[in-house]
């Protein structure tokens, strides 16, 4: 990463796609939608699912055409409290939400095929995200405190604890840090991802990331090199206020990620380790602020890491 940091660069679409395909969404008193979260906006096997902050999910067809709308807010069988995340099943279509401590696995039509209490186990802490692949269920755990062991839990269909993957041990003494000085980032918490079968899981801010096969077998799939401004060279500070923009120089992976065939693509916090920062406008207020991330591209067949420029004012690259 760190030699991308003086080769930032506009990045066409034309180098990472070879078409470019717009859905237009239909239109109607059924269809229309509310705030929308970006990050649970999903497009697989020609099926839009879009969850809004109502606890909607939209379900539109590849031609855009509005399906149908699930909602199954409250506190019955079947039903969820609130959207936390979303997956689908990438056999059968059934989408999968998260709320509350459970998941629910709904059939294309909106019935309920089953639901997948989480573990209680004071050594899993509380859990963030989670994938489905085949009949298991991936999750990962918050870092609350100092007292963790795992980063991902895998639990069957039937709620049984059948993996565990331990936080890397040279991470916690820098995360056993951030807590004595009161202090805890975003990136020390573990991520999911999937590509095709797989599941990709990053161990907080650890350069690995590990991939999990559809037999529970491991590999490592990618090697993130931060060399002198890892994460684990921040220097911690007591009573530390904001989160990353502190000016600080290191590297850390943060936000979504997401893969496809050719391409990794990425977004790290840079700080001060760039000269030339995004710009993003505050919707509040109208004004502009330098944004201390950089979007990145990573083609997995030449090795090379791009980290983007961005094409105009508030758009990211």
């Amino acid at each position: 990463v760190v030699s991308a940091l003086d080769k930032i660069e506009k990045v066409n679409i034309s180098k990472i796609a070879s078409t470019i395909e717009y859905i237009p969404l239909e239109t109607n008193s059924n269809s229309l939608l509310r705030k929308v979260n970006t990050m649970n906006v999903i497009y697989e096997n020609g099926i839009v699912y879009i969850a809004d902050n109502f606890n909607n999910i939209k379900i539109f067809n590849e031609k855009g055409k509005h399906i149908r709308t699930l909602n199954k807010t409250g506190r019955g069988s079947g039903e969820y409290l609130i959207i936390a995340d979303v997956d689908i099943d990438l056999k059968n279509n059934n989408l999968c939400i998260e709320g509350c401590g459970e998941i629910n696995e709904y059939k294309s039509d909106g019935t309920l095929e089953r639901r997948i209490i989480y573990p209680k186990e004071s050594e899993y802490s509380t859990f963030l995200n989670f994938k489905k692949s085949e009949n298991n269920f991936f999750l990962t755990t918050c870092i609350l405190d100092t007292n963790f062991i795992y980063s991902t839990v895998v639990v069957d269909s039937n709620s049984n604890v059948i993996m565990k993957i331990k936080y890397p041990e040279e991470d916690k003494k820098y995360v056993k840090k951030l807590f004595k000085a009161k202090k805890r980032l975003k990136v020390i918490d573990p991520y999911l991802f999937k590509f095709k079968d797989k599941v990709r899981v990053i161990n907080g801010n650890n350069k690995y990331i590990l991939s999990i096969n559809s037999d529970l077998t491991v590999d490592t799939a990618f090697i993130v090199e931060y060399g002198k401004y890892a994460m684990s060279m921040r220097p911690v500070k007591a009573g530390e206020k904001g989160t990353n923009r502190t000016g600080v120089p290191y590297l850390g992976r943060t936000f979504d990620v997401f893969e496809s065939e050719n391409f990794l693509f990425m977004q790290f916090y840079t700080g001060s380790l760039v000269k030339k920062h995004a710009i993003r406008t505050n919707s509040s207020t109208g004004k502009d602020y330098p944004y201390f991330y950089n979007c990145s591209v990573f083609n997995k067949k030449t090795g090379e890491l791009t980290l983007l420029e961005q094409p105009e004012i508030n758009h990211l690259g």
